[in-house]
C-alpha cells in the first residue's frame, strides 16, 4: 500500500503516549478529523503540526 492509501484511524489509534507519526499534507483534513474522533472515543489527546516545507502533517499523542 502506498503512503496515501494507508488507513489513518488504526495508525493513529495505536500511537503510544508521546509517539509521533507523519502523513502526507494532502491527507490533512482526514488526519485532523480522525484525531478529533478518536480523541473523543478513547479519551485521548493528539497534537498536530503542519510542516509545509516537507509537505507533512505530524500527529503526536499527548494524553
Amino acid at each position: 500500500m502506498s503512503e496515501e492509501t494507508l488507513p489513518l484511524r488504526p495508525l493513529i489509534r495505536e500511537l503510544a503516549l508521546g509517539q509521533t507519526i507523519d502523513f502526507p499534507i494532502k491527507r490533512m483534513l482526514s488526519v485532523k478529523s480522525s484525531c478529533t474522533d478518536l480523541g473523543a472515543i478513547y479519551s485521548r489527546k493528539f497534537k498536530t503540526k503542519l510542516n509545509r516545507e516537507q509537505g507533512v502533517i505530524t500527529v503526536t499523542r499527548i494524553k
